[in-house]
């Protein structure tokens, strides 16, 4: 047999490791934290330009997810000026 004795200890350590690096790159690439989290000294005016908030038929910002209570409100609107 040829090699050395500490083969059969050596290459399973070195493969345990690779694949634990590629699962942890793996891991990493689907799960970007830098998108999500600001640091303390960002402010919201920093982000201005990238926030697609929606604007409502009258100027005003909605609220997120308050689509029932703008219907609410654009019919309350329409019964004022009947």
């Amino acid at each position: 047999m040829t090699g050395s004795a500490l083969v059969p200890i050596f290459i399973p350590v070195v493969v345990v490791a690779l694949a634990a690096w590629l699962a942890l790159v793996y891991y990493a690439d689907a799960h970007p934290g830098y998108r999500t989290r600001k640091t303390a000294g960002e402010s919201d005016a920093v982000h201005a330009d990238t926030a697609h908030e929606a604007v409502r038929p009258d100027g005003k910002a909605s609220q997120h997810g308050d689509e029932a209570g703008e219907e609410r409100e654009r019919e309350a609107t329409i019964r004022r000026v009947a």
